[in-house]
């Protein structure tokens, strides 16, 4: 959940994207400052629970077939999410880990 809210404070701003984006180019060596937990992300999720885009397994969150769909909608759309959609698939689905952001999160909550 915390990679979660990481990410989304990620896009929130284009500030906050080159921030993430250093930090990444710096194999996670440098400071990064505090970063924020985004209240909207619980709701969003609870939305997307209840519309059958995600599941709830525990402390994990799976994308359904309906999920993916919209996913697939939005990566398709070339208006929608620009800066968005570079960021996120610039930096791949692995680069930061749960650990690294448990580690992060440390130094400051």
């Amino acid at each position: 959940m915390m990679k979660l809210h990481f990410l989304c404070w990620a896009i929130k701003t284009k500030t906050n994207t080159l921030t993430v984006s250093g930090w990444i180019k710096n194999k996670f060596s440098n400071h990064l400052h505090i970063w924020g937990i985004e209240p909207t992300v619980n709701r969003a999720l609870t939305f997307a629970v209840s519309d059958n885009l995600i599941e709830n397994n525990g402390a994990d969150f799976i994308i359904t077939t309906k999920g993916k769909d919209l996913v697939k909608a939005i990566l398709k759309d070339k208006e929608l999410f620009i800066r968005e959609k570079e960021f996120l698939s610039g930096i791949g689905k692995n680069t930061i880990t749960e650990t690294q952001i448990t580690q992060l999160a440390q130094k400051f909550f």
